[in-house]
């Protein structure tokens, strides 16, 4: 069954919210447990590297 493009923004517009407020749970996370004294390198190897150490390091700062 093909999907109008209405349909189809609609579907685009609910991925990117979900997107949204993962990026931003996982950003409080990674702020929660530097927190807590865990290690940058321990949290970039925690996130599987899909950010960068220089963005981590951004996010601690923020």
């Amino acid at each position: 069954m093909a999907s109008t493009l209405r349909e189809l923004t609609d579907a685009y517009r609910e991925a990117t919210k979900a997107l949204d407020e993962a990026r931003e749970a996982l950003i409080e996370g990674i702020r929660r447990d530097r927190a807590a004294g865990k290690r940058p390198a321990d949290i970039l190897r925690e996130i599987d590297h899909e950010w960068t150490s220089e963005y981590l390091r951004k996010i601690f700062k923020g």
